[in-house]
């Protein structure tokens, strides 16, 4: 017997259907490639428009983001990890500045805290033999001087805790200087400041400008001493030299006038 009507309609249909997905299917994937080629120029296109603006963007806000965060911690120490607490410890370091240091650190001392005082601009062994005290200057020049001046001394006498005392407004880049040198060293360091004392809007910004500056000298001086001592002559050499051209230059202008 001879196939019904409808299944030579229904093996038709398919085999048009076939053909016209086989012509149609090239053309499906050519549209759909340059859909994809145009929406990655417009991507490109977007970026390359909006990327300057966001370089302007970050180049002005994330400066001033950052000051702004470094200026709170320096108004606002107690609330950051930098900040310590007065605790227990073998000597205290008294950091080169204002006498309220000192006084600050000899409370602590009244009040049991530490059994002595060591202060970084003179050297203690000096003093104990009763040599002048014009003989006795360490000559430090900054606080990563400091910090690497007593990591040496303190590990010489085997201190295992060590108190340093600096203004409120250094603490926070004392810390972070005294950590670096410190690092791998096994003493415990707690930076501590006189509290409620009050300082100029001025000094808390020459603190932040001298934050970053102030941690990569003491990396640097913590990692390669020598390269740093270079640094150093380099840099107070340069400031001697403009500070003497400019009082010669100050006082040429006054004999003129």
């Amino acid at each position: 017997p001879s196939p019904p009507r409808d299944s030579h309609k229904t093996t038709a249909i398919a085999s048009v259907r076939s053909e016209r997905s086989a012509i149609m299917w090239p053309h499906i994937v050519r549209m759909s490639r340059r859909a994809h080629d145009c929406w990655r120029y417009v991507r490109g296109a977007a970026i390359s428009a909006l990327a300057p603006r966001w370089r302007i963007f970050g180049a002005l806000v994330v400066p001033i983001l950052t000051l702004y965060g470094a200026n709170w911690l320096v108004f606002h120490p107690h609330l950051s990890s930098l900040y310590g607490i007065p605790s227990p410890a073998e000597v205290i370091v008294v950091l080169a500045g204002s006498g309220e240091r000192a006084l600050y650190a000899q409370s602590l001392i009244d009040r049991g805290l530490a059994p002595r005082m060591l202060f970084t601009k003179v050297f203690p062994e000096c003093e104990r033999v009763g040599r002048p005290l014009s003989a006795c200057r360490t000559g430090v020049r900054n606080t990563t001087d400091e910090a690497l001046l007593m990591r040496r001394i303190l590990a010489q006498q085997g201190v295992e805790r060590v108190m340093v005392v600096t203004s409120r407004v250094h603490v926070v880049r004392a810390r972070a200087v005294f950590t670096a040198v410190f690092w791998g060293s096994g003493m415990a360091v707690t930076v501590v400041s006189p509290p409620h004392v009050d300082f100029p809007e001025e000094t808390s910004l020459r603190e932040v400008l001298k934050f970053l500056p102030s941690v990569g000298a003491a990396l640097v001086g913590r990692l390669a001493p020598s390269l740093y001592e270079e640094i150093m002559e380099v840099r107070y050499g340069v400031a001697r030299h403009l500070s003497t051209s400019l009082v010669g230059l100050f006082s040429q202008l006054r004999s003129s006038l």
